[in-house]
């Protein structure tokens, strides 16, 4: 677990993000700046500090993939003609305030990460083949809600406390209420078996969109996103699902 509390020094990091981006078939100009953003936003531990009500709260570091050629929920005609952009995601080690920043500013994300094509797995701006071939692991959770229930109610429920943050889809509406939660795992699951049990439990519970508990999954960012903070360092944990699980 120690691991999962740090994240790689800035130093580090900076001498993968030069290693990449000098290999002009893996980045494109618009990736070049995002990833010098990336590299400035990374933490050096992890993120910590109070909430409004001055509970102190801490954050551990997270391995996600992101894909910054895909911003917002794009249009039927771009996803036709550019199905590859789908799978090329690169693997990230950052914290919450950073993950959060990237999907309101409408980048695409899996809360997991993935090995290429040559099934090798690294962290560090490394490119990866998005699909469940690749999947190599996760430390998160992330639900889709579109129907059945209302952001308010959500915040009213049981496993609210586990969820540290949540934001609203494109399709949002004051009507229809659609948004996502993200949930922390309290370990790096390296077992797909083991990942869809934990993600399917709270889909029944929620009665939540049921392709969430796919590992290879990827969420659409949103940059006219609303953020509801939930400021907690729970996690599921095994006690947690078993709890769930009863209900």
């Amino acid at each position: 677990k120690e691991e999962l509390l740090q994240a790689k020094h800035t130093t580090h990091v900076g001498n993968a993000v030069q290693k990449s981006i000098s290999n002009k078939n893996t980045f494109n100009e618009e990736e070049h700046e995002q990833t010098t953003q990336a590299e400035e936003s990374l933490p050096a531990y992890i993120e910590s500090g109070a909430d409004d009500e001055g509970n102190a709260y801490e954050y551990r570091a997270l391995r996600i993939a992101v894909n910054f050629s895909i911003r917002n929920k794009p249009s039927k005609e771009w996803t036709r003609s550019n199905p590859r952009a789908f799978l090329d995601f690169k693997n990230f080690t950052v914290d919450l305030r950073t993950l959060e920043t990237w999907i309101c500013k409408g980048y695409a994300f899996a809360p997991s990460q993935f090995r290429n094509k040559e099934q090798v797995h690294s962290d560090d701006f490394f490119p990866c083949l998005r699909n469940n071939a690749n999947w190599y692991g996760s430390e998160m959770l992330v639900l889709d809600f579109d129907e059945g229930i209302i952001i308010q109610d959500f915040q009213a429920s049981a496993y609210y406390n586990f969820c540290v943050f949540a934001y609203t889809t494109a399709s949002h509406t004051e009507a229809q209420h659609r948004f996502r939660a993200v949930f922390l795992l309290d370990e790096f699951f390296r077992s797909a078996k083991q990942y869809r049990e934990y993600a399917e439990i709270l889909i029944r519970y929620y009665n939540a969109d049921s392709q969430c508990s796919d590992p290879a999954r990827m969420f659409y960012g949103n940059s006219n996103a609303t953020v509801i903070k939930s400021i907690s360092c729970n996690t599921i944990s095994h006690d947690t699902h078993v709890s769930a699980k009863g209900v």
